[in-house]
């Protein structure tokens, strides 16, 4: 699912970052596939997968291009703080609008 956008993401990446590009549509493209609900449980629209399968497929984007790894560290990590939290109304709906496609960004952290 994801090693062929890693593939496509691999060879500009020294590209844009030598000219300073966001990568928007690549975001959006790992996004459309479900990276950002990679930990997600299926129940909430999610891939369930565990953390070392978590942590190979940030392995492999971070050897394409670690700025999107970076792009997504806020998100997985909120996600994670989800997961880890006691079920609640809060965390459940947080859970609800990540499996609808919503992302965190870094502003909660920096």
């Amino acid at each position: 699912r994801f090693r062929g956008i890693f593939a496509e993401i691999g060879k500009d990446s020294i590209r844009h970052d030598l000219e300073r590009e966001l990568r928007f549509d690549d975001y959006e493209a790992l996004k459309k596939a479900g990276f950002s609900r990679l930990r997600l449980p299926e129940k909430f629209g999610g891939l369930g997968l565990t953390l070392p399968e978590l942590f190979g497929l940030i392995i492999e984007l971070a050897q394409a291009d670690p700025n999107l790894t970076n792009a997504y560290r806020s998100h997985l990590g909120f996600t994670e703080d989800l997961l880890n939290a006691p079920a609640s109304p809060w965390r459940d709906a947080w859970l609800e609008r990540i499996g609808r496609g919503e992302t965190i960004g870094s502003g909660f952290s920096e």
